[in-house]
């Protein structure tokens, strides 16, 4: 289940940030998202 919770959030932030609606750099999307997938794959 977290992986269809990441897999589809994922799928909606870049869907926002491709319309417009998050004001952040492709950096910043790249980097904030990596942070989350290494932090469910590393929790214990």
């Amino acid at each position: 289940m977290g992986a269809e919770l990441l897999v589809g959030g994922l799928a909606q932030v870049l869907t926002s940030w491709l319309s417009g609606e998050l004001a952040l750099s492709e950096t910043e999307i790249v980097e904030q998202c990596t942070d989350i997938f290494v932090g469910v794959a590393t929790a214990p």
